[in-house]
């Protein structure tokens, strides 16, 4: 079967781009077909999003290196007229608050805008300011160094145009700038990376709205990944570990959508991807495979929504007339749940969870880290264990909503090809990464830093507790907290040191030149230090950090952990230390002010201690390699992933009849079509909740859309646990390591 590519792009066109993307709403979807469809496709997207007024770009991995992100966003960058979206934002501005522009579509310098509109140069650059502080400095919904840049485009509309010099600005958002001292003035204080390009492509869809652009269609290429030869002009050449690295940016895409405003994108890919050579497939990677795989199917028609769709010949039925749909919450809700992964967080808290020992177990041990019960003694995390589909990694989801509740950091670190859990430092970059608190859309360590500029009582105790050698932290971290109240630093300097907490290298000699500048050189003796050792400790004091900074501690969800069993042995053993620590199972080396929940599958401890019997290896492997401390931990970890794993309930009927209700009202209020009331579907023992909510879709979805029911056909996705060798492999150059 397959549909016809002009069916596909009106059902597009009407379910998405006429009035869903443009109120807000985003979807990540592939397509997979023949060259000669996918062109039509791709001619059909740019041709439907101009319809809606939508931006509309290609990026093509033949000459864009998209298994990184931010070439990703740099390559969307280049096709965004920046200096015309500032102009078009401040003559907005001009006009709802009364004032004329006299040139259009040109910059006017301040002095004549003033003498244009009668008014006192002075007086109307204030009123100016405060526009630009309500209307782009306080929406938090951007990144700051991406507000900073709009700020800076748009003041740039009242100077005269240099047309011999290319606005810095405009090179760090293309990615070709040099090097970021040349934006020390805007200010901005980092180079768009791994660590944040995902942010500023979010930030970059917000300013799109604030502008008055609903939104932005990307047509993402994928079919070079299947080649092993380089693109047109050489480059890039994709390895597998390359391969695996794009894979794991669309995973990301796909798990964060409903995070972006007015976002489509839609991978156009080869059948190589499904099911062409294993290393350079969805094969090779169960995450993303298990995203959009029609596990649940069904067997008479296909799913012109589904994640992914086949192209193929016109079939009959198919309704191709019909009313636009519109953007809602439980739109956004239905979407997520049609491709398996958790709703965004006002959705997860509706839906809700019957697993109440497990929250009450963890409300009550971030009351414990939050009012530093039981003499600060760590609060061991816990393991809960399910099927693929259980609902594990909505369970973590829903605990996070508690968290934020109770005004905790949360980072939810997804292990995977970026981020493997023998890697302490990229789990820690990840989790920094990935760290909220409230609707923020920033790097977590500058909001820190910006609010311990504010509490300079809880600075300095910080300061303080840290400073002596008994402490375990290397002096750099105590003299960085002296420095960061005073006049020697501005607000790059501010951010290269929220970057070094957060990851990022430091020179020494610049430290230096700040204590010198502020009369404290004494008070520190910086010395050496070795990189490992930081790394270790900037895990410690990260919540420290934010409990200085007002939160009541830092919550870890780690999901997916099973992928440690694609690791070779010895990573495996890495992984079972790091994950002791992690959880706080041995308090010898738990880190205070944290508490942390993992999820894996069930059948994860029949593969790796009943089939490759790592209890009995692993142990004496780390030894073996002087690693005695980490054997003595991947033994603990092991021991309570055997016995102490909290197994999720298998939904009982009551639960299945709520969630059917649901998931009705859900796709009513999505569609203002009222799905038939029906059954629960089959139900047989060992049938997670993701293939009863995914089969109920299904079935509306067809029937919907095509006018008739049809048998929904349910063939589970086996998890891989095969060792792989592409996962180990460091996931492209860390450009996001540079010094801060």
């Amino acid at each position: 079967m397959g549909i016809a590519a002009d069916d596909w792009l009106r059902i597009a066109g009407r379910e998405y781009l006429a009035r869903f993307v443009p109120g807000g709403g985003s979807a990540v979807k592939v397509v997979v077909g023949k060259d000669a469809d996918l062109e039509l496709i791709d001619a059909g997207l740019h041709r439907l999003g101009q319809t809606s007024q939508l931006t509309t770009m290609r990026v093509d991995a033949a000459t864009t290196r998209i298994h990184m992100i931010q070439n990703v966003f740099f390559a969307v960058a280049h096709g965004i007229d920046w200096t015309g979206l500032a102009q078009r934002w401040v003559e907005a501005k001009f006009a709802e608050n009364g004032y004329q522009w006299p040139r259009p579509g040109a910059p006017v310098p301040l002095r004549d805008l003033a003498e244009h509109n009668n008014v006192a140069e002075n007086l109307l650059l204030r009123a100016i300011n405060d526009w630009l502080t309500r209307g782009i400095a306080r929406e938090h919904e951007m990144a700051q160094d991406f507000r900073n840049a709009m700020v800076h485009l748009c003041l740039a509309r009242l100077e005269p145009p240099d047309p011999l010099s290319s606005p810095p600005v405009l090179d760090w958002l293309n990615g070709t700038l040099r090097t970021i001292g040349a934006l020390r003035d805007v200010p901005i204080g980092a180079k768009i990376t791994r660590n944040n390009g995902r942010a500023m492509l979010r930030s970059l869809c917000h300013w799109l709205g604030l502008v008055g652009t609903p939104g932005v269609v990307v047509r993402l290429d994928l079919r070079h990944l299947s080649s092993p030869g380089p693109g047109p002009a050489g480059e890039p050449r994709y390895t597998p570990s390359a391969v695996l690295d794009a894979f794991e940016v669309l995973r990301q895409f796909i798990d964060d959508s409903h995070l972006f405003n007015g976002f489509f994108l839609v991978v156009l890919a080869a059948d190589a991807l499904v099911d062409g050579e294993p290393r350079r497939s969805i094969l090779a990677y169960s995450a993303l495979r298990q995203r959009l795989e029609s596990d649940v199917r069904s067997l008479m028609h296909d799913n012109p929504l589904a994640p992914l769709v086949r192209l193929g010949p016109a079939v009959p039925g198919l309704a191709l007339a019909g009313a636009d749909m519109p953007y809602s919450g439980e739109r956004v809700t239905i979407e997520a749940l049609r491709a398996g992964v958790p709703p965004n967080g006002e959705a997860t808290r509706r839906l809700g969870t019957d697993e109440h020992e497990i929250e009450n177990t963890f409300v009550n041990g971030l009351k414990r880290v939050r009012d530093g019960g039981d003499g600060g003694e760590p609060v061991p995390g816990r393991l809960i264990a399910g099927e693929f589909g259980a609902g594990k990694s909505h369970l973590l989801g829903y605990l996070a909503e508690h968290a934020l509740m109770h005004d905790f950091v949360v980072s939810k670190v997804t292990i995977s090809k970026e981020t493997p859990l023998f890697n302490p430092e990229r789990v820690f970059a990840a989790a920094v990464r990935n760290a909220t608190a409230g609707e923020m859309n920033d790097d977590i360590m500058r909001v820190v830093i910006e609010r311990l500029l504010d509490r300079t009582e809880d600075l300095q105790k910080l300061e303080a507790e840290i400073s002596p050698p008994e402490s375990g932290f290397a002096p750099i971290f105590a003299a960085l907290l002296h420095i960061l109240p005073k006049n020697v630093v501005n607000a790059e300097d501010r951010a290269a040191i929220a970057r070094f907490f957060g990851g990022a290298r430091l020179g020494t000699p610049r430290v230096r030149a700040w204590l010198r500048g502020a009369g404290s050189i004494k008070l520190f003796d910086l010395g050496t230090f070795r990189a490992a050792d930081l790394a270790q400790q900037r895990v410690l004091l990260a919540p420290l950090l934010f409990q200085a900074a007002g939160f009541a501690g830092w919550c870890l969800m780690f999901d997916e952990l099973e992928l440690i069993a694609r690791y070779s042995s010895f990573q495996r053993g890495k992984s079972y230390a790091e994950l002791a620590r992690w959880l706080a199972l041995d308090r010898a080396v738990a880190i205070p002010g944290t508490i942390a929940l993992g999820a894996m599958t069930s059948d994860f401890k029949d593969e790796v201690f009943g089939r490759r019997l790592d209890q009995e290896r692993i142990p004496p492997l780390l030894q073996a390699r002087d690693l005695d401390q980490a054997s003595r931990l991947a033994g603990i970890a092991m021991s309570t992933v055997e016995r102490g794993m909290q197994e999720l309930m298998r939904p009982d009927a009551a639960r299945l009849g709520r969630s059917l209700d649901e998931t009705r009202w859900l796709y009513e209020h999505s569609y203002g079509w009222k799905p038939p009331v029906s059954g629960i579907g089959e139900q047989r023992a060992g049938k997670p909740i993701r293939e009863y909510v995914k089969s109920w879709i299904t079935g509306w979805d067809i029937e919907r859309l095509y006018g008739t029911r049809d048998t929904i056909d349910v063939q589970p996705i086996p998890t891989d646990y095969a060792e792989n060798p592409d996962l180990e492999k460091p996931s492209g150059p860390a450009d996001d390591e540079d010094e801060a």
